[in-house]
């Protein structure tokens, strides 16, 4: 029996709000673990700060998402702000991540491993993810640029895709 365009629409609604309730904890989790070993990072005492913006940026992002639908052009101006600072922040946190890095492998009592075991995974996900969205975007850009290229076929310039 097939499925209506409103099961659907119901499944597809439901894995949506599914998703957005996850990343919200996930901020959460992220902005109380930063919060509850602020002063336990001796090694880099902004892992821990790095967790708390990381993660309020998140549900600001968030927020803009719902609030696009009040206001687009309002909404893009701040996304746009809101992007280029988690971007840079999400440099610093880098940085600051894998230069404790070494240091914690000799002396794991100068910050909470939690802490920065939560922080890297993080970090090397974020790293993945991005990896990932660079290889498509040049790819797509790439298969873009094949198909408006012009062909020779007896003496005509033609498209490589049929119309």
């Amino acid at each position: 029996m097939a499925e209506s365009d409103t099961e659907r629409s119901s499944k597809r609604e439901t894995r949506i709000i599914g998703g957005i309730v996850s990343l919200v904890a996930f901020s959460i989790f992220m902005i109380s673990k930063g919060a509850s070993d602020l002063n336990h990072c001796k090694i880099q005492p902004m892992i821990p700060i790095y967790l708390i913006v990381a993660g309020s940026g998140q549900l600001l992002f968030l927020l803009l998402l719902l609030l696009y639908f009040l206001s687009e052009k309002a909404t893009i101006v701040i996304e746009g702000i809101l992007i280029f600072f988690l971007f840079c922040w999400f440099i610093a946190g880098s940085y600051w991540v894998f230069s404790a890095r070494i240091d914690m492998t000799t002396s794991s009592s100068d910050c909470s491993y939690f802490v920065y075991i939560t922080a890297f995974i993080i970090l090397i996900a974020e790293h993945i993810i991005t990896g990932i969205i660079l290889v498509g975007l040049i790819i797509w850009c790439c298969g873009c640029r094949v198909r408006s290229l012009p062909s020779r076929n007896n003496g005509e310039t033609t498209n490589l895709i049929a119309n």
